[in-house]
């Protein structure tokens, strides 16, 4: 299943995307899980590449079950390459979890707490 969606550019932020974890990003969620103010907030902290690819397959896996949807945000201006991420967790009696993170280079003002995110037309 292909899933992208899409923040359009503003005045103050870059265009984001929201797609599912890939392979090829294994390098880029190995580098976001080196910095220690995000590693103070995660439950589980990749290591290595090899961490980074069973914590993929957990993402797979829930895309699978139809019990973990895990997005990639990747923005326009640094390549469309990993700058955060998004989970929405499917729980019991209709309730479900929110989680994200973002990378420390775009963390901070206007980076995850003031962009709506929405389907691009025709999605």
């Amino acid at each position: 299943m292909t899933i992208v969606l899409s923040v359009p550019n503003s005045e103050s932020a870059a265009v984001l995307r929201l797609r599912p974890w890939r392979l090829d990003d294994l390098p880029a969620l190995v580098a976001a899980h080196r910095d220690p103010a995000l590693r103070r907030w995660l439950a589980n902290s990749l290591a290595d590449e090899a961490e980074a690819r069973q914590w993929l397959a957990v993402q797979a896996a829930g895309w699978d079950s139809a019990t973990r949807f895990s997005f990639a945000v990747v923005a326009e201006e640094n390549d469309y390459a990993p700058v955060g991420h998004v989970v929405v967790k499917v729980g019991t009696a209709g309730v479900a979890e929110v989680g994200y993170w973002t990378t420390a280079q775009v963390r901070g003002p206007g980076s995850a707490g003031n962009r709506h995110v929405h389907s691009p037309p025709g999605s």
